[in-house]
């Protein structure tokens, strides 16, 4: 059973007695009895609340992408009694299901790793086993950390951007893919310190990612807007990936990306942005479907603040995809030749990897992402068990930064169950087997890496002009 079906099976038993037997003293309001005395009960208050805002908030809270709103609220715990998903939220934690950190980090440290520590998973635990008891308000203490995924005191975006009137998505046609000029070309250099692809309905926006044209690429740029004014309504219907730069994504599980202080991305004057966005309709009621309005935020450098480095992001498509239908444990090896880096060694110099992200679809069971040299292979990103609902992008301490200079190639191998019975439901109805292959549908498939690497800001400006 997947974590996404556990996790709505509990949903559903917790709702059925309305609530969680969690009741303690009602003498006080709070749940507790009306003394200084300690208890060594394990409660809300004191033990669990500060946990859930650490790890929990920034997803778990209106508006985020959670479907349960962790935010403390009085009322709901009134009368001593705790809310019906505190038994989700532990059974959640002690399955590993949350918070959803799907990478081994015995691969290679990761930073701002989600994962609780094994005392921390038993305060969830004991709690639980006590009843879910609530505790005194007055006990609680604020966390002194928390894993925010956006940087604390993070001003409103500089620029937000979107299709000028939303789009509704077909249900006649399930796997969409609609591309949205972002306004006009770029009016003058910027340097990124953050972007962030916010979708607006994720009940059908299956996945997005900015692209950026290039100024020398004004014939691309002008054909774009040939199409946009030809297709009716909002946007134009675009397959396939573009001859332009990956500048941002969003697949279930990924927040936004803000760099460290003098890092960044780089959008040339006169560059062009297009936000792709794959729909999936798949089993929906086209009564229940409505124009989605999936936006880019974006914060900036200052116009005399120039950071020293920039980041890029290099894509690894295995693309030569066969997965055998019925073959529960299909696996896909592919081999990216980085010999061409030799070319601009002498011109960059030692080019370290920062960051990686992995992109499949329903059928992908595992992924593992190394860097080959020519006396060692050093691990990158492994994923041992694959879920598409949590797709992230994961960053290196710089202690664990890795050069591409000198590496031979970049190795990524893929696991696949294409059996009976990890097929998809649409309408009640599982679907049958099929041999698989690259592809942008939801039944299609992917194996597919980004590796981020960092550069002076001045070379990478100086290979991108040359592109």
């Amino acid at each position: 059973m997947s974590n996404r079906v556990l996790w709505l099976c509990l949903v559903a038993i917790a709702g059925c007695d309305g609530g969680v037997g969690g009741h303690a003293d009602k003498s006080n309001p709070d749940g507790a009895a009306d003394t200084d005395v300690f208890d060594p009960t394990v409660n809300f208050q004191r033990d669990v609340r500060p946990l859930m805002e650490r790890d929990c908030l920034e997803c778990h809270k209106p508006g985020g992408i959670a479907p349960i709103d962790f935010t403390y609220n009085a009322a709901d715990w009134a009368d001593g009694a705790a809310p019906a998903w505190v038994s989700v939220a532990a059974a959640a934690v002690a399955s590993g299901a949350m918070p959803p950190w799907p990478a081994d980090e015995t691969c290679r440290p990761l930073e701002n790793s989600r994962k609780l520590s094994d005392a921390d998973k038993q305060v969830y635990a004991d709690w639980a086993t006590s009843g879910f008891q609530v505790g005194r308000e007055q006990d609680y203490a604020p966390p002194t950390n928390t894993h925010a995924l956006r940087p604390e005191g993070l001003r409103d975006a500089d620029m937000i951007l979107s299709s000028a009137e939303g789009w509704k998505p077909s249900t006649e046609n399930p796997d969409e893919y609609r591309c949205f000029l972002l306004g006009d070309t770029v009016p003058e250099d910027l340097y990124i310190s953050g972007v962030e692809v916010v979708p607006d309905d994720t009940t059908v926006v299956h996945h997005a990612i900015l692209y950026q044209y290039l100024p020398q690429q004004s014939d691309d740029i002008t054909r774009l807007r040939e199409q946009d004014e030809a297709d009716p309504g909002a946007g134009y219907e675009c397959w396939g990936n573009p001859p332009a730069d990956t500048f941002a994504a969003w697949a279930p599980g990924q927040i936004g990306e803000f760099l460290p202080d003098g890092i960044g991305h780089y959008a040339p004057k006169g560059a062009q942005w297009v936000l792709q966005i794959h729909y999936n309709t798949l089993g929906h009621d086209p009564a229940t479907v409505r124009a989605d309005h999936t936006a880019v935020h974006i914060w900036t450098y200052g116009p005399d603040d120039t950071p020293e480095e920039l980041r890029v992001s290099i894509p690894v498509p295995n693309t030569d995809l066969n997965i055998v239908a019925g073959d529960p444990a299909a696996v896909e090896d592919f081999n990216f030749d980085l010999s061409f880096i030799s070319d601009y060694t002498e011109l960059l110099g030692d080019v370290p990897v920062v960051g990686v992200m992995g992109h499949m679809h329903q059928l992908g069971t595992s992924l593992e992402l190394s860097l080959d040299y020519a006396d060692r292979s050093e691990c990158l990103l492994r994923i041992p068990d694959w879920d598409f609902a949590w797709q992230m992008r994961y960053t290196f301490p710089e202690s664990e930064w890795l050069s591409v200079s000198d590496a031979k190639s970049i190795h990524l191998t893929c696991g696949y169950d294409n059996s009976a019975e990890n097929q998809i439901v649409v309408n009640g109805t599982r679907l049958e087997p099929r041999d698989v292959h690259w592809g942008e549908s939801t039944r299609d498939e992917m194996c597919l890496a980004y590796v981020q690497v960092q550069a002076p800001t001045l070379l990478v400006k100086l290979l991108l002009s040359s592109f």
